[in-house]
């Protein structure tokens, strides 16, 4: 029973390896210049990049605001709305779980911002919502998107997709993750600095 165990655990591991590795592959370089480029655009005029996702998405937003605050030369001011603890639950009490992102963006958001949100299905409604809250107030928009992009990929000025299979949460959550730290390399040596972070 252990080695049979055993055995389905390796096959796992490595169907995952195998899943993680292909799409990598597709990942377009090109997305992610333009992506560069409107974070360089945005620092450059004053501006707040502003990220928010749900879950695991939460939790690369969360990374990427800490990469660009810190980890980047010159620095570059962002704010991942997914910390926000109050904000989301009075909002989400008082109004609805679908303005937690847009409600923020409206109070504070600004036609020198960006908006970056990251979804691995691309079809998550508060995300939706902080797009057009976005658009609402000039701010131009990016997705960080996997599966076949949902919504999302169609709705922002720029999307980075990665596609992966429908469902395939990790895969998609570990490319994302990837993609930020990228960037972060991109936006050094696009400034000619090297980082500690």
């Amino acid at each position: 029973m252990a080695n049979s165990s055993s055995g389905l655990a390796r096959k796992m591991a490595g169907d995952y390896l195998e899943r993680l590795t292909a799409c990598i592959a597709e990942i377009q370089i090109s997305e992610l210049e333009k992506t560069v480029v409107a974070i360089e655009k945005t620092r450059d005029n004053g501006g707040t990049v502003w990220i928010c996702g749900n879950g695991g998405s939460a939790a690369t937003a969360s990374h990427m605001q800490v990469d660009l605050s810190f980890g980047v030369k010159p620095a570059v001011r962002a704010r991942s709305m997914s910390d926000n603890a109050a904000a989301i639950t009075a909002t989400g009490n008082d109004l609805a779980y679908s303005q937690v992102f847009a409600r923020q963006i409206l109070l504070g958001g600004n036609a020198k911002d960006l908006l970056i949100v990251i979804s691995a299905s691309g079809n998550s409604e508060n995300l939706l919502e902080a797009v057009g809250a976005a658009k609402s107030v000039g701010m131009p928009t990016c997705a960080f998107v996997g599966f076949d992009g949902g919504k999302l990929k169609h709705q922002v000025d720029l999307a980075v997709h990665t596609p992966t299979r429908i469902g395939d949460y990790g895969v998609a959550e570990d490319l994302h993750a990837s993609i930020n730290h990228i960037l972060k390399e991109m936006l050094n040596g696009f400034w000619g600095n090297g980082s500690k972070a």
